[in-house]
């Protein structure tokens, strides 16, 4: 893991802790890029006493790695966890869908802390697989790009929001 500057965390002081200290940590180590945290919801699922502290302590996080984000120039991703939604209308994960996710046509997927959480983010993106196939779907921009190529019988607008891609040991294409 040469080049790489990895934490732990086991409870969410911890991590609201380090959060407080990635400033400090960027000035000495100034080749930083890329800040990413998996999964920046999971501690904060975990018995949490009181639903309304936990809100706002997340969301000065959430203002915390924004203003690292612009005042240093780095991206910050943040995973997050979700959970299946059962309602009775249909919902669905394809690229041929306008919908944000889901797994069958009672069921859907969501942010574990509600889609408030996923407001924090500037630009959000699902990934899921559909058969054998990986998808990235962005569900969340201030100006999605176009994709080159137009896909048959999927309307412009949901083409911009969806790409399939493939993991190999190469990278990713």
């Amino acid at each position: 893991m040469s080049g790489i500057l990895y934490f732990r965390v086991q409870h969410y002081t911890e991590q609201l802790a380090l959060v407080r200290v990635l400033d400090l940590l960027l000035q000495q180590q100034q080749q930083v890029a890329l800040i990413v945290i998996d999964s920046v919801t999971f501690h904060f699922r975990q018995d949490f006493p009181d639903a309304g502290a936990r809100a706002r302590l997340m969301s000065g996080m959430a203002q915390q790695l924004a203003s690292l984000a612009e005042q240093r120039g780095v991206a910050v991703v943040m995973m997050n966890q979700v959970v299946t939604r059962f309602v009775g209308e249909s919902a669905s994960t394809s690229c041929s869908s306008g919908s944000t996710g889901g797994t069958s046509s009672a069921s859907w997927l969501a942010p574990a802390l509600g889609e408030g959480w996923g407001q924090a983010a500037s630009c959000r993106a699902a990934l899921f697989w559909e058969g054998s196939q990986r998808y990235a779907r962005l569900t969340k921009a201030k100006h999605p790009p176009k994709q080159q190529q137009q896909q048959q019988h999927v309307p412009e607008r949901q083409q911009q929001l969806c790409v399939a891609y493939h993991v190999t040991a190469a990278g990713i294409s």
